[in-house]
């Protein structure tokens, strides 16, 4: 039976747990180094090929002495140690400097497991990606604001909730009111009065005050002597017909 597990700690190191015990690795992809209880391990791996070497330096069992039939035999092995010792060693560098993959992966699980427990971690993060792109302007707003005073030129406008003519209505504005414009939407003009916020058509407001409407006295029918011939009264019969009443109390049409 076997068993490890592996904890990441930083980028391009992590703790690894098996029966032998507890050691530790350095590097990424294509070049590691492991620091366990047999010693020191290095591996160096041409990635996609399936290609790898490891080799144990440093082992704590017990190194079989030499004889001296071998001992040239020895040092040229040490030769070629020392010389993959150098390449693996450049190996390493360049694993460190190259991206892990699989280290990534795990980065970007672990930044979606964050997303998924604070909705506030996963916003944050989209802003920072969305920074360095174009930002779109916002569509500026239709209501052109204005500052001035007009005029109403209709009797009993309506002045309306929205600037619309389905809209409610709230009140009726009397002819010749003056009213404080704040803004212009196509042919609707925003009111300010009294702090409510109302909208009228810009069509029966005039910049310039109005002149005063002519007053017109009601025409009243008169009957009997109270529509003489020689005032100014006139009186309308039954069928429409105007007459007065001469000074011998005769009706005279056509008057």
């Amino acid at each position: 039976m076997r068993f490890r597990k592996s904890i990441k700690v930083a980028r391009g190191v992590r703790l690894n747990l098996s029966k032998s015990g507890l050691s530790t690795s350095l590097g990424g992809r294509g070049a590691r180094v492991n620091f366990g209880p047999r010693g020191v391990t290095t591996t160096a791996s041409i990635p996609g090929t399936g290609i790898s070497q490891s080799t144990l330096w440093g082992s704590r069992r017990k190194a079989i002495q030499p004889s001296p039939q071998n001992s040239k035999d020895t040092g040229r092995a040490n030769g070629w140690g020392c010389g993959c010792l150098c390449v693996l060693g450049l190996l390493f560098l360049i694993g460190m400097c190259a991206s892990d993959p699989e280290i990534e992966g795990e980065e970007a699980e672990t930044a979606a497991a964050q997303s998924l427990v604070d909705p506030n971690l996963a916003a944050n993060n989209h802003e920072n990606t969305t920074e360095e792109q174009s930002v779109v302007p916002k569509p500026a707003s239709d209501v052109v604001d204005l500052e001035e005073e007009r005029y109403v030129t209709a009797s009993n406008l309506n002045a309306r909730s929205d600037p619309s003519g389905s809209s409610r209505i709230i009140k009726k504005l009397p002819y010749r009111s003056r009213i404080k414009v704040t803004g212009q939407k196509g042919d609707w003009l925003r009111v300010l009065d009294n702090g409510l916020t109302y909208w009228v058509a810009a069509s029966y407001a005039s910049r310039t005050r109005p002149r005063l409407r002519p007053q017109y006295r009601p025409r009243r029918n008169y009957s009997g002597s109270h529509c003489p011939c020689s005032g100014s009264r006139v009186c309308i019969g039954p069928r429409g017909g105007r007459y007065c009443i001469t000074s011998g109390g005769n009706k005279r049409y056509g008057v």
